[in-house]
């Protein structure tokens, strides 16, 4: 029972009056000259109504739109549109209060009050998201309840919206099995002890260096036995050399094959590999930006990256977290692609790929074919249907030699790849991730196919 209160009433009569705290009532009982069993004795029951916050609703935009997602720095409505008692506006705006929570953290935040505003009959707040991934906004009068409150989710930049099938780095397929390349890996073999071993490693890798099946075909026998026999004279022969011979053999010869800022680049890339020291470091340089990203390979990617990108942000009126790419760890095969589609985000996988084969220039010997690629959204702004954005084209490659790289025709018979097999698979020198990024801005409209992406060259 509550607080008990009883004071005279008139000529003699009593009241009793107290809080039940069950039901929430206010009961108070008149008992007339003072006698508890008094025919006339009445009761009356009053029940408590607080002050509540009912409904919410949100968030809106600052031009009244309602939306689904916000986007972390931009400026939302959230409202207060019904309550359990019909009070003033003004007492409305000094009795609700709000509070955020920021990733289902479980704790909360009280908001300032000067936010807060009216508009029409509701209680109006304005609140500008930071970085994170969801938040949960809370109107309220005396405790706040999830009952009445709004959690949306952000979109936040730089956003993953597309990758390539293949990862780069030490990596494992859906399956969990370990599908990392051997040109990251070190055989671990001793010559001449392990001859024999080094012998099958590359009879194994000659079908994939030549795409080809050999089987018994004496022909193709003949011909993968004398490729071989000849790479692994030309390992042994330079096998005898201590590694300071076999890096120099690597950078003076290696010059025969860049030009010009690359040749500059790839000594800086040989002295990263002679001191790298993980496998997951990763190396990068303006100087091979410059050249990935006015080369042709990368222009035409580019260019079929426009129409795509444009349809999806006409799908989904805008940018929102459905392109966003959920896994940017497991390496997938194609046929699993093709089961789920959207996996990868934007579907490149159709595109002309980024590779570099050119032999003197210098991005031959220094990319060459790439391993990864990534694509994030960095800015997005919409204006009515005019839209506006930043993406960034990130490609990762393997700066190593494998097995069936050193039985190629024009890279067996040079001593400068020799030397680089051998330091790398035999002397347990690591090789390296080369990280390409480019920036590019875009512009477009929602109802039209016209996507226009072009080079940033400030941020390059």
């Amino acid at each position: 029972m509550g607080n008990l209160k009883v004071e005279k009433i008139g000529s003699g009569n009593k009241y009793r009056v107290y809080i039940d705290e069950d039901t929430k009532e206010i009961v108070a009982t008149v008992y007339p000259s003072g006698q508890p069993n008094h025919p006339q004795l009445k009761t009356t029951k009053l029940r408590i109504v607080e002050f509540l916050v009912k409904k919410m609703e949100g968030p809106f935009t600052e031009g009244g739109e309602l939306v689904e997602e916000m986007f972390s720095g931009k400026t939302y409505v959230f409202k207060a549109t019904k309550f359990s008692q019909d009070v003033t506006l003004i007492e409305k705006l000094k009795k609700v209060k709000w509070s955020v929570e920021i990733d289902d953290c479980g704790e909360l935040n009280d908001l300032p009050q000067s936010e807060a505003y009216i508009e029409g009959d509701d209680i109006c707040y304005k609140y500008t998201p930071r970085k994170c991934e969801r938040v949960r906004i809370y109107a309220y009068c005396n405790s706040p309840s999830k009952g009445v409150s709004i959690q949306t989710e952000l979109v936040v930049f730089p956003m993953a919206i597309a990758r390539s099938m293949r990862r780069a780095g030490v990596v494992k397929d859906s399956q969990g099995s370990d599908v990392t390349k051997e040109d990251i890996t070190n055989l671990g073999f001793q010559l001449p002890a392990d001859r024999i071993k080094m012998l099958t490693r590359l009879n194994q890798a000659y079908e994939e260096a030549y795409g080809i099946t050999v089987g018994n075909d004496e022909d193709k026998i003949e011909e993968r036995d004398n490729i071989v026999e000849y790479a692994m004279k030309q390992i042994e022969k330079y096998n005898v050399h201590s590694d300071d011979k076999l890096f120099d053999i690597f950078k003076n010869d290696a010059d025969d094959w860049a030009m010009g800022d690359l040749d500059d680049c790839l000594h800086d890339m040989i002295d990263f590999f002679q001191n790298n020291t993980k496998t997951i470091n990763f190396f990068e340089d303006p100087r091979l930006n410059k050249a990935i990203a006015s080369h042709n390979s990368t222009e035409n990617f580019i260019s079929g990256l426009a129409p795509i990108l444009s349809d999806a942000i006409r799908r989904n009126t805008g940018i929102s977290n459905a392109l966003k790419v959920d896994d940017m760890i497991t390496q997938y095969v194609r046929n699993e692609i093709e089961e789920k589609p959207d996996m990868l985000g934007l579907n490149l996988q159709d595109l002309n790929s980024l590779s570099y084969p050119d032999k003197f220039g210098g991005l031959g010997i220094t990319i060459d074919g790439t391993q990864a690629f990534n694509i994030y959204l960095n800015e997005f702004d919409l204006d009515g249907d005019a839209y506006q954005g930043k993406i960034q084209l990130e490609i990762l490659d393997h700066y190593g030699l494998d097995s069936p790289d050193i039985l190629k025709k024009f890279i067996r018979k040079h001593e400068e790849f020799t030397a680089w097999y051998i330091l790398q698979h035999l002397r347990d020198y690591k090789p390296f991730i080369t990280k390409i990024r480019l920036n590019y801005t875009f512009t477009g409209e929602l109802y039209s196919e016209n996507l226009t992406i072009r080079l940033n060259e400030e941020e390059n």
